[in-house]
């Protein structure tokens, strides 16, 4: 009787887990779907597509841009996801048309109104119109890649032994995000030259190195006064890249050169493995998000842990893990986590990271660090007629500057990918949509 009684208590628990994890896994899709609905509302209709605004202020005239960023690109990218995870026609449409808003958008040639960067610039309309491209086969998107290719071939400067275009080298905006996308170009879309020009961004990244303590670092800008080592601004993202074209290229030199910027970083981390945001005024300074701090800076050390035995690399990313899992990011007390919930500076960029983190490791504690990052994203959304919208700071200097935006960093398009990142990881399927700096 006992035994029997076991079983039924045992079975009961297994149903109720097993309805528990379905409502969960339906309820990330629910999210992304009201994300959907809210965008709908942000969406302008032009003669040549869609484009959506940047935020929902009212107070003020619409902002709009096509960037990944805080653009339209973040926004076509999530409608791609949602098409791959629910088939639904509809979301399909959405990206269309905002790929085809792109098309018109690109100019005819590079400026200080046309940056040719990834996250900011035209590299990121090129990725975006890439990912269009692999789902529909429409030649014309196919077209717009090679039309990013061509201005930038067309606009970089040449020196010895590599290009560039000026003086620029972060993820963001830089040389290092544009090499990114050349690399794309070149592994998923064979477009022709695109890998040339991506060997002479690496090379002239090298050039213009420095030597320093540890090894070699690269500033966002030699005309900026402070030097950012971690990921969007700085080394860390520099090295990542040259890794990946050393995956490319078998070129010793860039191989060097990427181990040589992580042993910096490495030489200027502290006990927790964490490295400051910027000197030399406050290198006591510590992020936590994609930006500037481990769930950045991680993705070289996981791109080096691959091209070198060292286990240096792996030791330094479960330190940095434990680091982040002792620290109660979610009481916003530390200076390096703010009323964020976004990609770049936020809940998501952490929440994101350690499921990467989990799906690998399958370590317990990273899970509940998802889950902890998950319910702070859900307990501050907005709900808005039948959407939902984040508001919240995009900088931590500017705690008052409040509001929801659109796109992939810092908005809902970006929030909505990582809830389609839990769908695809609770239904045990693949994701469409892989950014051209993750190693994940």
């Amino acid at each position: 009787m006992k035994r029997a009684l076991a079983y039924i208590v045992f079975f009961a628990t297994v149903l109720w887990s097993c309805q528990e994890n379905e409502r969960s896994n339906s309820e990330y899709l629910e999210y992304a779907t009201k994300i959907a609905n809210w965008l709908k509302a942000q969406e302008v209709i032009k003669p040549e597509g869609k484009i959506w605004r940047s935020s929902d202020e009212q107070d003020s005239a619409p902002v709009f841009n096509a960037g990944l960023y805080n653009g339209s690109a973040g926004v076509v990218l999530f409608y791609l996801e949602l098409y791959h995870q629910t088939e639904s026609e509809d979301y399909l449409m959405e990206a269309m048309a905002g790929a085809d808003y792109m098309l018109v958008a690109l100019p005819d040639s590079l400026d200080q109104t046309s940056p040719p960067g990834l996250y900011v610039g035209v590299s990121g309309l090129g990725y975006t119109l890439g990912e269009v491209y692999r789902v529909t086969k429409d030649q014309k998107y196919l077209r717009g890649v090679e039309k990013v290719v061509k201005l930038l071939d067309e606009g970089k400067d040449i020196t010895d032994p590599g290009h560039n275009w000026g003086s620029n080298t972060d993820i963001v905006s830089g040389n290092t995000g544009i090499g990114l996308f050349l690399l794309y170009a070149h592994d998923k879309l064979g477009i022709e030259n695109s890998m040339e020009l991506a060997v002479g961004v690496g090379n002239d990244l090298i050039a213009h190195s420095r030597d320093t303590i540890g090894g070699k670092k690269w500033l966002m800008d030699p005309s900026f006064p402070r030097y950012m080592p971690n990921f969007s601004h700085g080394t860390a993202g520099t090295a990542f890249f040259l890794a990946s074209l050393y995956e490319y290229t078998n070129d010793e030199a860039h191989k060097l050169a990427a181990l040589q910027g992580g042993n910096h970083l490495l030489s200027i981390s502290n006990e927790g493995g964490l490295v400051y945001h910027h000197d030399p005024d406050t290198t006591g300074l510590i992020y936590y998000g994609w930006c500037h701090g481990p769930p950045g800076t991680n993705r070289l050390y996981t791109k080096l842990a691959r091209l070198d035995a060292n286990q240096k690399w792996d030791e330094t990313i479960i330190k940095t893990n434990n680091t982040i899992l002792k620290t109660n990011l979610l009481d916003r007390e530390p200076n390096g986590f703010w009323n964020n919930l976004g990609q770049c500076c936020g809940s998501a960029g952490v929440a994101d990271y350690f499921l990467s983190q989990y799906i690998v490791t399958k370590d317990e504690n990273y899970y509940e660090q998802v889950q902890l990052m998950t319910n702070d994203i859900i307990e501050h959304l907005t709900e808005e007629g039948n959407g939902v919208k984040w508001v919240h700071a995009e900088h931590r200097s500017r705690p008052d500057l409040l509001q929801a935006q659109t796109g992939f960093a810092q908005g809902a398009s970006g929030i909505g990918l990582y809830f389609l990142k839990l769908h695809a990881f609770s239904n045990n399927t693949n994701l469409l949509i892989h950014l051209p700096d993750s190693p994940f």
